[in-house]
C-alpha cells in the first residue's frame, strides 16, 4: 500500500480519519456486545483473506509483515496448531535476548533474597495502614495520583530514602521490559495472551515485586495451557495471592488458638509464640478473613452466579484458616505454611457437600470441589469466549466450551480448541467485533510497524508502559482483584482514542527513543490485510486539522480539548499540569511542527502509517 496522490472523490474512510481527528469515533467502534444478540448465531462465515486476518487478531497481538503469508502457507488450522502446543514453536532467538534477565531464572528463595524482604516488609505494613484509610465509601481515594501521594505519606512517616532505595531493585520494571518483548517478538502468540488472561483472572496488585515475578513466571506461565484445577491451587498457595487477600491473616480467635498450644499454659504459650516468631501475626491477626473466601468463589471458580451464599463464602473461610505464609517476624514474605495452630477444626458444609474436618485437606477439597463445578466449567469459559469470541458470549459457544471443561476435567488447551473450532467463531458477526486493550493496541502496533525495541535506552520501556497508562491500562496495578475488562465499552472514550492517535503518530514518527519502526513494510502489510489506502489528500488534511487543533488547544480554544476534558473523558483523575501539558499538546505538537517543515514522502508515509494505526479500524480485533 502507497500513499496515493490522486484527489478525486474522498473514499469512505476520509469521514472516519476526520471523526478520529475531531475525538468523536466513539461510534465507529463496536459497543458491548458489538450489537450481537445473545443468542444462537447466524453462522455465515468469512472468506479465507478474512480468515487469516481474524485468527492473526484474536490468537495473536496482531500481525508482523510476513505472518499472514506464513498461515496461508502452512494453512489456518495448522498455525491454530501450532499455537496451541508453543512448546514446539522455536523461539530461540526472543529466549536468547532474554538471557541476560536473571529475574526468569530464579526460584521462590533467590528472587526474595534479591527483594531486601525487611525493609519491603516495613514499607509494606506502613502501606497497608494508609491504605485501610482510603476507603471511597468514607472519601477515600484511589488510583495512580493518590498512590503516589500515599507513598510520598509513608517517606514522610519515617521509611528513610536510603532504605526504600533498597526495596527498589527494578524487578517491575524488568518485568514489563519482558512481557512486552514477548508479546511483541515471541513466536508463541496465544501463550503471552493466555499469559495475560490468567494475569487478570487471578488478578493480584502488590508492592513486593518479586512476588509478582514468581508468580506470573513460575506459576501462570507454565500452566497457561494445563489444568485448570491445578492452577487454581497454585494461585491459592501463592504468597502473593495470600498476601494480596489477605488469607495471611485469616484464623480461628486469637484466644482459640492460644488456647490451642501447650495446654492452654499462658507462659508456654509466650514462649512458644515468641520462638516460633508467631507474636507479630497474632497482633495483626482479627480472626476469620473472608476476602479470599469471596474472591475465589465470585472471581476464580463458580462466578457471581454460581449458586453459593454468604453462609459458603463463610464456610470456605474456615476452611482455609491456617493457608498462611512462613517466615514470621523481621521476614513476613515468606512460601506457603499450612499452620494447624490457626485453623477452625471442624466439619464444614459448602454448597451443600460435607468437608470432612482434616486440616489443611479441607481447603484441598474445596478447590477441588469448586474447579470441578459445572458453574466454573460455564463461568470460565465464558470468560473465554469472551475473549476470543465476542464481548456477549454467544451462549451455544460457551456451552460447548464448558461441556469440554468438564468431560475433560478442566484441559484448558482443549477448551480453546472447542473454540476456536466452532462454526461461530469464523462467522461474519464476530469479525473484527471486539476493541484492543491497551497492551494489545500497543503492541500490535508495534508488531504492524516491525519495530525493533533496544532496551538498552531507558526511555523506550517508559514510553511503551507511559503510553498503556494513559490508553487506561497500568500493567501489574490494576487494584481491584477482577483485573482489567474484556469489552470494548471499557476502552472506548474520547481521551482513550486520542490517546491511541497521540502513540501512533510519536512511534510512527519515530520520536520513541530506542524504537525503530519500518514504515514499508507496514504500508505493504496494511495493503495485504485490505486497509483502504491513505490518500495524499487524507495526509494533508490530517496536517491540517491537527496544526490547527494543536495551535488552538495551545491558546485554550478550538477542537483540542483540555487536560482536564480529557481525564474526564477516558480517566479517573484529573490530570497534573504536566501531564496536560504532555497529552494536550507536547509530544503531537513536536511531531506536527516537524510535518509542517518536511513535506517530503517520508514525512507522507509517516502520517500515513500513524492514520492507520489510530484509525477505526486497527483498533479492532
Amino acid at each position: 500500500m502507497s500513499v496515493s496522490r490522486q484527489s478525486g472523490r474522498r473514499s469512505p474512510r476520509s469521514n472516519e480519519v476526520a471523526l478520529f481527528l475531531a475525538l468523536a469515533i466513539a461510534p465507529a467502534l463496536p459497543g458491548p456486545g458489538a450489537d450481537l444478540e445473545a443468542q444462537t448465531m447466524d453462522a455465515r462465515s468469512m472468506n479465507e483473506e478474512q480468515r487469516v486476518r481474524h485468527v492473526l487478531a484474536r490468537l495473536a497481538y496482531g500481525p508482523r509483515p510476513g505472518d499472514p503469508e506464513r498461515v496461508r502457507a502452512i494453512g489456518i488450522q495448522a498455525w491454530i496448531e501450532e499455537q496451541l502446543h508453543p512448546e514446539r514453536l522455536d523461539d530461540s532467538p526472543l529466549e536468547a535476548r532474554l538471557a541476560d534477565y536473571e529475574i526468569l531464572t530464579m526460584d521462590f528463595e533467590e528472587l526474595r533474597a534479591e527483594d531486601a524482604p525487611v525493609a519491603r516488609v516495613a514499607l509494606r505494613r506502613r502501606t497497608s495502614a494508609l491504605e485501610r484509610g482510603m476507603d471511597p465509601a468514607v472519601g477515600g481515594e484511589r488510583g495512580p495520583v493518590a498512590r503516589r501521594r500515599m507513598r510520598a505519606q509513608i517517606l514522610n512517616a519515617g521509611v528513610p530514602a536510603e532504605l526504600d532505595e533498597l526495596t527498589a531493585p527494578g524487578d517491575s520494571e524488568a518485568m514489563l521490559e519482558v512481557r512486552l518483548l514477548r508479546a511483541v517478538h515471541s513466536e508463541r502468540q496465544l501463550l503471552e495472551l493466555m499469559v495475560d488472561f490468567w494475569m487478570n483472572h487471578f488478578s493480584i496488585q502488590f508492592g513486593d515485586e518479586y512476588l509478582l515475578n514468581d508468580f506470573e513466571e513460575n506459576v501462570v506461565r507454565p500452566l497457561a495451557f494445563g489444568n485448570f484445577h491445578d492452577l487454581l491451587v497454585a494461585t491459592a498457595q501463592h504468597s502473593a495471592m495470600l498476601l494480596y487477600l489477605d488469607n495471611w491473616l485469616s484464623s480461628a480467635p486469637e484466644e482459640q488458638v492460644r488456647a490451642g498450644m501447650l495446654g492452654g499454659d499462658e507462659g508456654l504459650v509466650e514462649g512458644a509464640l515468641r520462638t516460633r516468631g508467631r507474636a507479630p501475626f497474632l497482633e495483626q491477626a482479627k480472626g476469620l478473613n473472608e476476602n479470599y473466601a469471596r474472591e475465589l468463589m465470585e472471581l476464580h471458580t463458580v462466578g457471581v452466579d454460581g449458586g453459593y451464599s454468604q453462609a459458603d463464602i463463610i464456610e470456605v473461610a474456615r476452611a482455609l484458616t491456617g493457608w498462611t505464609i512462613d517466615g514470621w517476624g523481621d521476614r513476613q514474605d515468606g512460601q506457603f505454611l499450612f499452620d494447624p495452630t490457626l485453623h477452625v477444626a471442624g466439619d464444614k458444609t459448602v454448597m451443600g457437600r460435607t468437608i470432612t474436618s482434616g486440616g489443611m485437606d479441607e481447603g484441598l477439597q474445596i478447590l477441588d470441589m469448586l474447579a470441578n463445578h459445572p458453574s466454573t466449567a460455564t463461568f470460565v469459559s465464558s470468560k473465554l469466549v469472551r475473549r476470543f469470541v465476542a464481548d456477549v458470549p454467544p451462549p451455544d459457544v460457551v456451552a460447548d466450551a464448558a461441556r469440554t471443561f468438564q468431560e475433560t476435567g478442566g484441559d484448558i488447551r482443549e477448551v480453546l480448541r472447542t473454540i476456536f473450532a466452532h462454526p461461530t467463531f469464523f462467522s461474519e458477526e464476530v469479525r473484527e467485533a471486539k476493541v484492543k486493550k491497551p497492551i494489545e493496541m500497543v503492541a500490535s502496533a508495534l508488531r504492524a510497524t516491525d519495530a525493533t525495541i533496544d532496551t538498552r535506552f531507558e526511555g523506550a520501556i517508559e514510553a511503551l508502559s507511559q503510553a498503556m497508562t494513559r490508553m487506561g491500562e497500568e500493567l501489574y496495578r490494576h487494584e481491584a482483584p477482577d483485573g482489567y475488562p474484556d469489552v470494548s465499552d471499557a476502552w472506548v472514550s474520547t481521551n482513550a482514542l486520542f490517546q491511541r492517535l497521540n502513540f501512533s503518530m510519536t512511534l510512527a514518527r519515530g520520536e520513541i527513543p530506542g524504537i525503530e519502526v519500518d514504515l514499508p513494510a507496514a504500508q505493504r502489510l496494511f495493503g495485504e490485510l485490505g486497509y483502504s489506502p491513505v490518500s495524499l489528500e487524507q495526509v494533508t488534511m490530517a496536517r491540517r486539522m491537527l496544526t490547527a487543533s494543536a495551535e488552538e488547544g495551545a491558546m485554550g480554544g478550538g477542537m483540542m480539548m483540555s487536560g482536564d476534558e480529557m481525564m474526564a473523558g477516558g480517566g479517573e483523575e484529573t490530570s497534573t499540569a504536566a501531564e496536560s501539558q504532555y497529552m494536550g499538546g507536547s509530544p503531537m505538537m513536536q511531531v506536527l511542527d516537524v510535518a509542517d517543515q518536511k513535506a517530503g514522502e517520508a514525512d507522507e508515509r509517516a502520517i500515513a502509517v500513524a492514520l492507520l494505526l489510530g484509525s477505526p479500524d486497527f483498533q479492532k480485533r
